[in-house]
């Protein structure tokens, strides 16, 4: 990774730890005594990427009483649950349900940094994406990429099989890594996933029916999401300072209302210091290489999810959620029916598929309400 300041990555470490410190300690003045006190431990896994090139995944777990001081040994006893974030996020959005979840899993809980984000390693996006397989669509390319840091992980830990956890972005990740390698996914855990919904063609072409004024403005923005230009990609020195306050008081003003200001302070510094420097890589062009500009993905999950090989599939939504829970019920129904008329695609398996909806949170359900995610979440993995 190459940050722009010696010190960036020290800022971005202390960020990191000061979050989870919040979070990591509201759960210790909520949880059973007898189990305290816990604490968030991060280590850098040192991989081998799907191209040769080395590097390493970011990792935050907080250890339970019965797990080894390593988290490789801790992950070989017994099986872990691999938490991926979304896009412009990191490991830290678990923040206050990391511990939670951890307490009810007796494999550790494991919120990684996706390769090319955050504290991960960040290869060069031309290097990791452009210059070798230039005949494959990009949105291929990048779930490709992500796939291939989650696989690189799971082999630096020595384990055959992982409990996955997506949100958002994180969660297409997670089905893109399923289809890809389904003997080493126990279940899916899919939290506000995004890609879901394919785009229907009756959908009314509102840029024909808008003045000059706006489709000049709708043109000009599709032109800039297609060339991935977004707060990690321009001057970010200048435009982060106003605009991840900006998103964190609008998007994440739950976790004031529980934790207070300076909760939401604490989150808004981790944001601004993970992508406040260091090269952008691959997670900064994400989101405009998998989805198109009206955010329907380009390689929709609808299709996908009856071919999949995983039998536990559970769908997490904020009751607020701007990626629609009708997508999670609607995936539900259609293996339902699939099954109930003896068989669902061929490759796949018939699968479990249940979806629970977090009673006043919206997409950030595990900040909005981490009690009641990691709850969520137990209830899943019980399923």
């Amino acid at each position: 990774m190459v940050w722009s300041r010696t010190s960036a990555k020290d800022k971005a470490v202390a960020a990191e730890q000061a979050l989870f410190h919040i979070g990591v300690g509201e759960f210790n003045r909520e949880g059973p005594p007898a189990a305290l006190p816990r604490e968030a431990k991060a280590e850098d896994v040192p991989i081998v990427r799907s191209d040769g090139g080395t590097g390493h995944i970011h990792a935050v777990w907080v250890p339970q009483e019965h797990h080894p001081a390593s988290l490789a040994l801790a992950a070989q006893q017994d099986t872990p649950l691999v938490l991926l974030h979304g896009y412009m996020s990191g490991a830290g959005v678990y923040y206050s349900s990391l511990a939670r979840i951890a307490h009810a899993h007796r494999g550790p809980v494991i919120a990684i940094d996706s390769l090319g984000c955050g504290l991960s390693s960040r290869p060069k996006w031309c290097t990791a994406i452009r210059s070798s397989r230039r005949g494959k669509d990009q949105a291929s390319q990048v779930e490709d990429f992500f796939v291939g840091g989650v696989e690189a992980f799971r082999a630096a830990l020595g384990v055959e099989k992982m409990i996955v956890l997506g949100h958002s972005l994180g969660g297409y990740a997670a089905v893109a890594y399923a289809e890809r390698h389904p003997t080493r996914v126990e279940r899916l855990v899919l939290a506000g996933c995004a890609g879901i919904p394919e785009k229907g063609a009756d959908e009314p072409a509102w840029h024909a029916e808008s003045g000059v004024f706006t489709r000049m403005l709708a043109h000009s923005a599709e032109f800039l999401w297609r060339r991935g230009l977004n707060p990690l990609t321009l001057n970010k020195s200048w435009l982060l300072s106003g605009t991840v306050k900006k998103t964190m008081d609008r998007r994440l003003h739950r976790a004031a209302e529980r934790g207070g200001q300076a909760e939401l302070d604490a989150l808004v510094h981790y944001f601004r210091a993970q992508w406040g420097s260091g090269n952008v890589s691959v997670g900064g062009y994400a989101h405009s290489a998998i989805l198109n500009p009206d955010v329907y993905a380009k390689k929709p999950l609808w299709g996908r999810f009856p071919k999949l090989d995983v039998e536990q599939v559970h769908f997490i939504y904020g009751e607020h959620d701007w990626m629609d829970p009708a997508c999670g019920f609607a995936v539900r129904d259609r293996l339902m029916r699939d099954n109930a008329r003896g068989g669902i695609a061929k490759g796949g398996r018939t699968h479990n598929v249940t979806v629970t909806l977090v009673s006043g949170a919206g997409h950030n359900v595990m900040v909005d309400d981490p009690s009641a995610f990691a709850h969520a979440v137990a209830r899943s993995l019980a399923a």
